[in-house]
């Protein structure tokens, strides 16, 4: 959903949002299907969820090695470590995959707002930081100042 914001064309949208897909779940190939997953620290497991294709990944590999243990991955253990050397957990899958969903969540609401495509009104790059942004001042009429509203004299009694 966020590679849409950065396409005006459907079709170089799915061909780059396939290729964007496909290196996203990249990492995931050389660091968790090799004997370097348990030398990674929380903090690198962290990083590299930051990329939801590789935090699936990652998942999955908690999750199969919870059942090849035999005692299985359900919604009582998910915050226990997978082996006992593990220091990465579902629940921490869990919420990486959220804040994944904030953060790029986040990053298609500015792009369209900034690069809204042929029928938007372009917002400045900061219009996150401006007042009026947050806070709409409704337009007051000055007193004295006559008001437009419908004109009802070309309306006639019955």
């Amino acid at each position: 959903f966020a590679m849409s914001a950065f396409f005006s064309s459907a079709s170089v949208a799915a061909a780059f949002g396939a290729l964007i897909y496909f290196l996203f779940f990249v990492p995931f190939f050389f660091v968790g299907t090799s004997v370097k997953y348990p030398d990674l620290t929380a903090t690198d497991k962290i990083g590299l969820c930051l990329l939801p294709q590789t935090c699936m990944g990652l998942g999955t590999t908690i999750w199969t090695t919870m059942e090849s243990a035999g005692f299985g991955m359900s919604i009582g253990n998910v915050d226990q470590y997978a082996t006992d050397d593990d220091n990465f957990t579902m629940q921490h899958i869990f919420g990486m995959l959220f804040l994944d969903c904030v953060l790029y969540g986040f990053i298609a609401f500015y792009v369209e707002n900034v690069f809204p495509g042929q029928y938007g009104i372009p917002r400045k790059w900061y219009f996150l930081v401006q007042k009026s942004y947050w806070f709409r001042t409704p337009t007051i009429p000055l007193a004295g100042a006559k008001v437009s509203g419908p004109d009802h004299s070309l309306v006639q009694p019955m």
